[in-house]
C-alpha cells in the first residue's frame, strides 16, 4: 500500500476525489503470490456525500516494481505485466480471454465478500490465481 500511496499519479487523483464532495474507500486489498513474486490489487470506490452505495471507480494494480490505477482490472494487468495483444498465442487461451476471465473472477469474489459468503470468495481468489499466473507465465515467453 506505501508504494501505491506514493505512485503521484495516484495520490493525487486520490487526494483530488477526496476533496470534491466524495469519499474516497479503499477496498479490500489482495495479495496473491506469483512466479516467486506477489500481485496486489486493490479496488478504489468512489461515495458522494449524499449518496449511500459507493461506486467501483478504479483498481490498482502492482507488480514487482510497477503500479498502475485503471478503470478495470483488464487493463491493471496489462500495463504491470507489461503484455499486451501482440504477445503470440499460447496453447489454449488467448491473453485477452485469460485476463477477461481474471475480470469476472475478481468482481464474483467482491460480491461474495459482500455477501459473506467465504467459501464463494475463496473459490473465486482460486481462480483469479490461477488466471493471473497464466498471464505471467505467458508474459515471461514474451
Amino acid at each position: 500500500e506505501a508504494r501505491m500511496n506514493q505512485t503521484p499519479e495516484i495520490a493525487q487523483q486520490l487526494t483530488l476525489w477526496d476533496q470534491r464532495g466524495s469519499n474516497v474507500i479503499r477496498g479490500n486489498l489482495l495479495v496473491i503470490p506469483i512466479d516467486h513474486n506477489l500481485l496486489y490489487v486493490a479496488p478504489i470506490y468512489l461515495q458522494a456525500e449524499t449518496g449511500k452505495i459507493p461506486e467501483l471507480k478504479r483498481v490498482i494494480v502492482a507488480y514487482s516494481e510497477r503500479v498502475a490505477m485503471t478503470e478495470t482490472l483488464e487493463e491493471g494487468l496489462r500495463a504491470v505485466l507489461a503484455a499486451g495483444p501482440t504477445l503470440p498465442p499460447k496453447e489454449g487461451r488467448a491473453w485477452e480471454e485469460i485476463a477477461q476471465s481474471a475480470q469476472e473472477h475478481y468482481a464474483r469474489a467482491q460480491e461474495c465478500l459482500q455477501a459473506g459468503d467465504w467459501v464463494c470468495y475463496g473459490a473465486e481468489l482460486e481462480a483469479l490465481e490461477r488466471d493471473l499466473q497464466e498471464l505471467v507465465e505467458m508474459a515471461g515467453e514474451e
